[in-house]
């Protein structure tokens, strides 16, 4: 049963006559079941078996508070719909956790209220109360997201879609840029249906001693009537759109958390402020900025700006690699975070007398050391590469982009547009900023900490220096969670939030190979439980 759901086969292999002579010679007295017995006893007994091991860990004391993605999915062979959930948390070792909870039959409209009933519904059966709710990430449909409100499930737009969408929204709009793509997919297309132009190309790039060939040299200009002018348009282009590709691919990653949008927001910003290597696309990089800006950085009532966004704040904050250094309003920042802390405390109430007696000494010496240390990119060994070596044009731009980070991090930014946006709107935002937090801080009793000595960790934790962003933020807690024990419950939680909604969209890949064109007779629930087991079995190799 396991190899059929890990390896996607049809329950048909147990009848299929090679799998049938391979078994009886491996082993001569075994005499397989039948087809009806995988799919009616042993995948139901295998699903069981599996979610009730998922949901030991799911526990409220290894998963105090869990996040989410979702997606809505619908195959084109069966015409059938689902609807995903996958888990998020931080264990007590400050280890990334992750599982595929759902994956269920989602028949009928997807209206909001239809939503609402199914995510209500997976969150009840996998005994996840609103408390230990956290933050769900989702596409960015409305009815997704009105919904989630309807479950009152807070909910974030996925990183990436957003970026997809930034892109689209400018340079994908202009006639002269979509005119430049034709030529360069027709160029592509050339070489996939032509053995001839292949082979050409391919002794063309052998003559310049390049062994692999990956792309076209000497030919593209008798194969593309093409002018300079374009093949100086293309190289500024990528200069454009590298950062969003190296940032997507950063974001994918399964340690990517929610607390990397604003630095990245930040940097993408800078960089596309830069005015070297932009002759003719002036229009485009302000295209793009404005609509960066206008999806991520809004000053409009009821429109997103990461950087005023409680839930996005505070996981920057919690991040070592960031702390305080991407965002504008500070004193803010802090405070949030020391709403957050007295949540904490007055649920599970910290140890904070551990380093009590050199609390005074630590401030002192953060405060010494912080300075105005950069954020690394990359490691110091990494950063010291010969200054003279030739360097490739996507190596120019990584170097340009990585720069902005540290730009940013080392000084403060003056003020501009946004920041005076910014201070008319903060009074109202932090009259109305998720004031069902900071009524369930007031109904707690006091009790552990007291707020000065939260307010004394929170001082001490933002002084003392960043850790190079190249590092895992778990990492950092897994040893410092004794030395910042209330902060270290906030970034528990919010550090568990991904960026994005790959991991529902990675599911739904599978179940392409789940529910293929000769499996269309599969029944809805039995796709359910094989997707569940495709993605959760690897996490119990020995069930």
């Amino acid at each position: 049963m396991n190899m059929m759901a890990m390896d996607n086969q049809p329950f048909s292999i147990a009848e299929d006559q090679g799998f049938i002579e391979l078994l009886a010679h491996v082993q001569p007295k075994y005499m397989i079941p039948s087809r009806r017995y995988f799919s009616d006893v042993m995948l139901p007994k295998t699903f069981k078996e599996i979610k009730a091991r998922l949901l030991a860990q799911l526990d409220e004391i290894h998963a105090p508070h869990v996040s989410f993605t979702s997606d809505i999915w619908t195959s084109q062979h069966s015409v059938e719909s689902f609807i995903s959930l996958t888990a998020h948390w931080v264990d007590e070792e400050f280890q990334r956790c992750s599982g595929v909870l759902s994956a269920q039959h989602f028949p009928g409209s997807h209206t909001a209220e239809n939503i609402d009933q199914m995510v209500s519904k997976m969150m009840r059966e996998w005994e996840i109360s609103e408390e230990r709710q956290h933050i769900l990430v989702r596409d960015g449909a409305s009815n997704m997201a009105l919904g989630l409100r309807l479950a009152n499930v807070a909910s974030v737009h996925c990183f990436l879609h957003i970026l997809d969408l930034v892109v689209k929204d400018s340079i994908f709009s202009q006639r002269t840029i979509i005119d430049l793509c034709a030529k360069v997919r027709r160029i592509a297309t050339h070489f996939n249906h032509s053995s001839l132009a292949r082979n050409e190309l391919k002794n063309l790039q052998a003559e310049q001693g390049i062994n692999l060939p990956l792309f076209p040299v000497q030919d593209v200009s008798t194969r593309w009537n093409s002018t300079l002018n374009e093949w100086n348009l293309c190289e500024k282009i990528l200069r454009i759109l590298q950062p969003f590709f190296e940032i997507t691919k950063q974001v994918s990653s399964e340690k990517s958390t929610l607390g990397d949008v604003i630095p990245h927001v930040v940097a993408l910003d800078r960089y596309l402020s830069k005015h070297g290597h932009d002759s003719g696309v002036q229009t485009t990089k302000t295209e793009i900025r404005n609509a960066l800006r206008q999806r991520l950085l809004s000053c409009l009532p009821n429109k997103l700006n990461v950087k005023d966004d409680k839930n996005y704040v505070i996981t920057t904050v919690v991040d070592p690699r960031y702390k305080l250094k991407f965002l504008n309003n500070k004193e803010s920042a802090k405070k949030w975070l020391l709403e957050e802390m007295q949540l904490q405390a007055a649920v599970a109430p910290a140890n904070t007398n551990t380093h009590a007696a050199d609390e005074d000494n630590n401030t002192q010496e953060a405060a010494g050391l912080a300075g105005n240390k950069p954020i690394e990119g990359e490691t110091a060994a990494r950063r010291r590469r010969d200054t003279n070596a030739p360097k490739s044009l996507k190596e120019e731009i990584h170097i340009d982009f990585l720069k902005c980070y540290d730009e940013v991090s080392s000084a403060e930014e003056s003020s501009d547009d946004e920041e005076s946006c910014r201070e008319e709107e903060n009074s109202e935002r932090d009259q109305t900023y998720d004031q069902t937090e900071v009524s369930r801080v007031r109904r707690k009793k006091p009790k552990g900490p007291s707020l000065s000595e939260l307010a004394s960790e929170v001082d001490r934790y933002t002084l003392t220096p960043t850790v190079e962003r190249c590092k895992d933020p778990l990492s950092f807690w897994r040893e410092e969670k004794s030395v910042y024990p209330t902060i270290a419950k906030v970034a528990r939680r919010y550090l568990s939030c991904p960026a994005s909604s790959v991991y529902s969209e990675r599911l739904f890949s599978e179940a392409g190979n789940v529910f293929e064109e000769h499996r269309a007779r599969l029944l809805p629930r039995n796709g359910e439980q094989l997707l569940f087991l495709h993605h959760n079995l690897p996490r119990f190799p020995n069930c």
